[in-house]
């Protein structure tokens, strides 16, 4: 397992492409933050949760991409 994560780590694309990764993460995190809306932040986990809890991929991919567009819809970097 230590040797997969060195591997992950060390990888060139990872790498180069960590700086946008992070940079996007840190400003959704701080739009989060300022914005707080906890009723909005705890009905799009919930859902999450529920779809994990069935164990259905499909349920799963189906929350996901609702959470992902409705994030990327809510931050509009």
């Amino acid at each position: 397992m230590a040797l997969d994560m060195q591997a992950a780590l060390e990888n060139y694309l990872s790498m180069r492409l960590w700086p946008v990764t992070e940079a996007h993460i840190t400003i959704a995190l701080h739009d989060q933050y300022t914005r707080a809306e906890p009723a909005r932040a705890h009905a799009v986990h919930a859902a999450l949760i529920e779809a994990f809890e069935t164990r259905d991929l499909e349920q799963i991919r189906a929350a996901f991409t609702v959470h992902t567009i409705g994030m990327r819809e809510s931050v509009s970097l």
